[in-house]
């Protein structure tokens, strides 16, 4: 394997990664049982955190629909390379 194919393996294998591991969060859109067993505590009595988390999740799953994309389309790599690193440096920096 030359070194352009074993680059472009490694950038594939890398966007279908952390598109997988974005998909995860998606089981919250199920609703409150999901999302209080995915994060291991009560979301309390009303719908607002409930509401706030599922929208989270959403957001996770487009993410990944865009990794998951950006594996066959070479164009989107950095637009979405770039959503990536932003959304992950937001959960450090917050």
């Amino acid at each position: 394997m030359n070194a352009h194919h074993w680059t472009e393996w490694l950038i594939r294998s890398a966007f279908a990664a952390v598109g997988g591991i974005h998909l995860l969060p998606l089981m919250g859109l199920l609703g409150r049982p999901m999302l209080e067993r995915a994060y291991g505590d009560n979301l309390g009595q009303g719908q607002d955190l409930v509401i706030l988390m599922q929208h989270r999740a959403l957001l996770f799953g487009l993410l990944a629909a865009a990794c998951l994309w950006a594996v066959v389309a070479p164009a989107w790599r950095v637009p979405v390379g770039v959503a990536g690193l932003i959304s992950m440096a937001g959960v450090v920096v917050i």
